[in-house]
């Protein structure tokens, strides 16, 4: 398709005498006419310069020879994302003077944040860069965003923050210097890790799989004599400082390892996952599992807000609420701090929420907990409140 044939010549020949053109594909033999961003005008005279009669603008998701590349966390091509964000006006960085979005505002808008997308959130290698041609007397209003007057929600409202959960389970991470693992030493020939690697995992593994056993064990025992059950009712599985424990109302897992981040520790992982009817049962669980537990994790099926938009609503809950805020960007990680010292971490990389205690707690006291915050469901959750 020629698109001076089909599109950009007609239009010039027609009685259209306002036209804006946005084009997402791979552009080529178009020449960009840059042009200055308002500046120094009173605002009357800034509606009076941007009453432009006639104009045109097309633009384009990529310079000439260039391919443009898709943002697949939001499920669009990168440019039309940044494009439909400041269109729809949640971009404030991409308005002018008294919230204008103008021609020249938006092109420096998505020239600047989609290399920078493309640089930071992907692993192409490709270089994308936005250009727009513009055919006007002077800047134009493209629209106004009017200034967003949002009074601030109640202490525990989060459906600003949509979550569409798609695993929810209780978990502890119990984390040890690598010289406190049983036998380490008597152990002769092997010393502490200064690197993570799978061989530190193993051994690990192997000096603690015997404790492993036993507390899965232990668990089957109490679980059976809690809950009724009999033997072929439940599956219990432990090798290799691994292990499990499947039931028709929970699901445990065990885990031994070197701790990822900090090679010199190691880590026993162990997680919770309810099943159905497992909430009718919760007395139940309190009793086999106690306080062993210190979160609820939810990982989502949907996005997360933006990192930015997140750091936007949690300063609003600061202000309004109290409570201390951490930004983690280099991690794509927000913690907010509860004045109760409950502690929600949003993770836009890993696409999941955190809430934590700072303590173990029953299962039910940490359901307690999530259910202060209310967030816009749009799956089932046993764990959380809409």
């Amino acid at each position: 398709m020629l698109l001076r044939d089909v599109l950009f010549d007609p239009l010039a020949e027609s009685d259209c005498t306002r036209s804006l053109v946005f084009i997402d594909a791979c552009a080529t033999r178009f020449k960009s006419v840059g042009r200055d961003v308002v500046s120094k005008l009173a605002i009357d005279e800034l509606r009076q310069f941007l009453d432009v009669s006639v104009y045109s603008g097309i633009f384009l998701s990529c310079e000439p020879g260039q391919k443009s590349y898709p943002a697949n966390k939001h499920k669009h091509g990168a440019w039309t994302y940044f494009l439909l964000r400041a269109l729809r006006g949640g971009a404030e960085e991409a308005l002018d003077r008294d919230r204008y979005l103008t021609d020249a505002s938006l092109r420096d808008y998505l020239r600047m944040e989609v290399p920078r997308f493309i640089t930071r959130e992907t692993t192409f290698k490709g270089v994308q860069k936005p250009q727009a041609i513009i055919t006007a007397s002077n800047t134009f209003a493209i629209r106004q965003i009017p200034q967003q007057h949002v009074p601030a929600s109640p202490e525990g409202d989060f459906s600003a923050i949509a979550l569409t959960p798609r695993k929810e389970f209780f978990e502890f991470v119990d984390s040890k210097p690598f010289k406190t693992l049983p036998g380490f030493a008597r152990t002769k020939g092997h010393f502490v890790p200064d690197r993570v690697s799978d061989q530190a995992t193993a051994f690990v593994r192997s000096l603690v799989s015997e404790q492993i056993d036993e507390e899965v064990q232990e668990l089957y025992n109490q679980t059976k004599g809690v809950f009724g059950l009999k033997r072929r009712d439940v599956q219990q599985a432990s090798e290799g400082g691994q292990g499990s424990l499947d039931t028709p109302y929970f699901r445990f897992s065990i885990d031994a390892r070197q701790n990822r981040t900090r090679a010199d520790e190691w880590v026993v992982l162990r997680r919770l996952e309810l099943r159905e009817g497992g909430l009718e049962r919760l007395n139940d669980i309190d009793a086999t599992f106690g306080g062993a537990f210190d979160r609820i994790v939810v990982q989502t099926a949907g996005d997360l807000l933006e990192f930015d938009d997140l750091v936007d609503f949690l300063e609003g809950v600061v202000d309004a609420h109290g409570g201390d805020l951490i930004e983690q960007q280099n991690q794509s990680r927000v913690i907010y701090t509860a004045p109760d010292r409950t502690r929600i971490t949003f993770d836009t990389r890993r696409q999941r929420v955190t809430l934590s205690t700072g303590a173990r707690r029953r299962c039910s006291e940490l359901i307690a907990k999530a259910h202060a915050y209310r967030f816009s469901l749009t799956a089932p959750s046993r764990l959380l409140l809409s």
